[in-house]
């Protein structure tokens, strides 16, 4: 073999080794790149769809707490809590109905100023609110002190996961709260 021969092989051999190695190396680069592109990409969506979520909780809890501050300025509500007698605990029972009902929710009730529930819609089912008193519940103490509230908890009667929202029902002109009005929504 001669000289020039060998050089020929020694170049060739280089230039298979490279031909080989840059697209490899190309490759891997781009897969690289790519692979990151897709992680940076989920991690955007998944930020966004988190805070698309945060904005839907946010959302329904407002909307929730206005719904039981609606509730709440009823005046059949608030003749239920001043003078208990059949009229008025039929018409806040066919408020918390409708109530009910119209949001989709699990129960809507009346508590007295003690913490006792005097109405509520699910007064027929066996584990009926009515008679109950609830007043160890942060969401009593809270709307007691004028501090509409929402709170998750499992039902001590229903035995059911809730979310709680509550709400001080005020006599016109007054400070003092009458009762609590609560709107229990399933935490499914």
């Amino acid at each position: 073999m001669n000289k020039p021969e060998i050089n020929l092989r020694t170049l060739l051999i280089v230039l298979a080794t490279i031909a080989f190695i840059c697209p490899a190396v190309g490759g891997y680069l781009y897969y690289s790149t790519l692979s990151q592109s897709s992680i940076e990409l989920a991690h955007k969506d998944a930020e966004e769809h988190l805070k698309d979520l945060g904005n839907d909780i946010d959302t329904h809890l407002t909307w929730s707490l206005r719904s039981a501050k609606s509730l709440a300025g009823l005046k059949e509500l608030r003749q239920s809590l001043l003078q208990a007698d059949v009229v008025a605990l039929a018409e806040t029972d066919a408020v918390l109905d409708h109530f009910c009902e119209a949001i989709k929710v699990s129960v809507c009730y009346l508590m007295g100023p003690t913490g006792n529930t005097i109405a509520s819609s699910n007064r027929n089912a066996p584990d009926s609110f009515v008679g109950k008193n609830y007043r160890f519940r942060p969401y009593f103490k809270q709307a007691m002190k004028g501090i509409p509230t929402v709170y998750m908890a499992l039902g001590i009667t229903s035995k059911k996961r809730g979310i709680y929202f509550s709400h001080p029902v005020y006599e016109k002109g007054q400070g003092v709260p009458l009762g609590v009005v609560v709107i229990k929504a399933s935490a499914e």
